[in-house]
């Protein structure tokens, strides 16, 4: 049985983090850091977005956090389920998610992702931020 006092501090820490996104928009203003790998090559990482992503899809602008960063709605889901499975103790994940070429199908989609949004084609541009 998890520590209570662990489960209680990843649910504030959740809730804190979802506050402040919803309250202060990153592309406006941000405690975090610019991305590094945008900074030194000029290119967008897979996560580039990702925070505006959030931020949009917490006020309901679902088209625009899809414009930001389309991941958000790959990561989210997976991150509530496993955040709720750590305070619930209650597996909530389904089997194939973590199985090994689930992990593969999403890395490569990553991956191609990370790379499609980097091209000088107009058809990408849908997935720059």
């Amino acid at each position: 049985m998890k520590n209570t006092f662990y489960k209680m501090t990843l649910a504030v820490v959740a809730l804190a983090i979802t506050a402040y996104y919803f309250l202060y928009n990153p592309a406006e203003k941000s405690i975090f850091p610019p991305c590094v790998f945008r900074t030194i090559t000029g290119y967008y990482c897979g996560g580039c977005g990702g925070q505006r992503a959030f931020h949009s899809f917490l006020h309901g602008n679902l088209a625009l956090a899809f414009k930001q960063n389309l991941l958000i709605f790959l990561v989210l889901p997976m991150v509530i389920l496993k955040i709720s499975e750590e305070v619930f103790e209650r597996k909530m994940i389904p089997s194939f998610i973590i199985s090994k070429n689930f992990l593969i199908v999403l890395s490569i989609f990553v991956l191609l992702f990370w790379i499609l949004r980097n091209l000088p084609f107009h058809v990408f541009e849908m997935f720059r931020p």
